[in-house]
């Protein structure tokens, strides 16, 4: 395909970058993730793809301009591209009963396309909370070496202590009710649930219908989550708001504003990548090149 496109047709310099290298293009929600992908985790893949931002492709920016951008690239430009999205996606859809999926394979099914797929996680950043590297993170704070040992247990006890409160989060986005993610930051993690309860007392009929429908999917999480801590807060990443657990986890441990990026610095050290996202570019790479 003649891949001609008039400068005029750019919104700025960095589509025009990426319109003339040419390679096939991953594009990511935002500058976190191309930040990752690009110079911590899948640095040796940059001789066979780009990752870029919607907004590098297209004019638009975010999750629901990902699509649009692939859509745009391998119609309009004649390369090759897939979207990947956080799970939080499907928070925004209001797709309650994908998002809290528990059977994988269901949730595959349910929100994967051909050229655009959903992570298994809540966000991007979710990635970098490895069991293996919560305590290396909170040394690295300069934190006493008793609270880098129960660093695991506590950022387990926010997780379940967000997702006590699932349901009040959907039913109050479902009346497009928005709630920072420094909501209940002040909170400890085992009243989160009666105080979610206390607030969705007396609300509308349709907001309590979503509070119930998310409950029961909770409880079903809950009853099918690993023992095993490493486990147990790998699959509680896949429900829990990653941006509200780094608030409660910042705050609970005393650690500098946004210092997970020491865990990203200590992946690149280390060559260590998301296997899930491996598997979604090397798919992608094996796809081109057939």
């Amino acid at each position: 395909m003649t891949n001609i496109v008039s400068f005029e047709d750019f919104e700025n310099e960095h589509q025009i970058e990426a319109h003339q290298i040419g390679l096939p293009r991953v594009v990511l929600e935002g500058e976190t993730d191309v930040k990752l992908f690009k110079t911590f985790w899948f640095t040796h893949l940059l001789e066979k793809m780009q990752f870029v931002e919607p907004s590098d492709v297209i004019r638009g920016t975010g999750c629901t301009a990902v699509g649009l951008a692939v859509e745009y690239s391998v119609n309009n430009e004649g390369i090759p591209a897939i979207g990947i999205v956080d799970r939080d996606t499907l928070f925004r859809e209001r797709r309650w009963s994908v998002l809290f999926s528990i059977d994988e394979q269901e949730f595959i099914n349910q929100s994967h396309a051909a050229d655009l797929v959903v992570a298994s996680l809540w966000e991007v950043e979710a990635y970098l909370l490895e069991a293996e590297f919560v305590f290396d993170w909170v040394r690295g704070n300069n934190r006493p070496e008793q609270e880098c040992n129960n660093a695991l247990a506590w950022a387990i006890e926010e997780c379940e202590g967000l997702l006590q409160a699932a349901a009040f989060f959907a039913a109050s986005h479902q009346v497009g009710q928005a709630r920072a993610p420094g909501y209940f930051s002040n909170l400890r993690h085992d009243r989160i649930a009666a105080d979610c309860e206390a607030i969705l007392t007396g609300s509308q009929d349709h907001c309590n219908t979503t509070a119930e429908e998310v409950k029961s999917l909770v409880d079903a999480i809950f009853a099918a989550a690993p023992v095993d801590p490493a486990s147990r807060l790998k699959y509680l990443l896949r429900y829990v708001d990653t941006k509200r657990l780094l608030v409660r986890l910042e705050k609970r441990l005393s650690l500098a504003n946004k210092s997970y990026w020491h865990i990203a610095n200590l992946m690149l050290r280390l060559a260590k990548r998301p296997t899930e996202l491996e598997g979604y570019l090397t798919r992608f790479a094996g796809r081109v090149a057939a």
